[in-house]
């Protein structure tokens, strides 16, 4: 019973704290908003794995990070991002991390943006995400899957 103590220690040095995990993987995905604000595809797409899927509703699955960075190329050219997210759950398991989140997502048209005559309408959303993150040897996360969905009384 004696060595119980010292179990518990050593399993909460070498497992990071929930909340210290759900930061990081936060951020990852601020860091993915302040890329596509800044048009920077190369950032954008370095912060998924090399062959992560991202899949969005009435889109086809984008898999690789050359694909990925095509899926948000053409919309990167109308629209700055804002998002605001409610993280509901992280599991941890190894170097896998799983998030469910809540999203407020709105799009507003980039100055010049026009398209045509006409520029692209602003837009907010709201979007629940499982997001799938794997540990990489340096110890950052990238995003491994991304499921986007929106509720059933979404416009479409």
């Amino acid at each position: 019973m004696r060595i119980v103590p010292y179990l518990l220690a050593a399993l909460a040095m070498t497992l990071p704290a929930r909340a210290d995990v759900a930061a990081d993987l936060s951020a990852r995905k601020q860091a993915v908003i302040d890329a596509y604000n800044a048009a920077d595809i190369d950032a954008l797409a370095a912060n998924y794995t090399d062959d992560a899927w991202h899949i969005s509703p009435r889109r086809p699955p984008a898999v690789g990070r050359a694909a990925i960075a095509a899926y948000f190329a053409p919309a990167m050219k109308f629209y700055t991002m804002v998002s605001s997210a409610k993280v509901l759950n992280v599991n941890v398991s190894g170097d896998t991390a799983v998030m469910i989140s809540e999203n407020s997502l709105t799009g507003m048209p980039r100055p010049g943006a026009a398209s045509g005559d006409k520029s692209p309408p602003a837009f907010t959303e709201s979007r629940i995400n499982l997001t799938v993150f794997k540990k990489q040897t340096d110890g950052r996360w990238l995003i491994d899957r991304f499921i986007d969905t929106t509720p059933p009384d979404a416009p479409r």
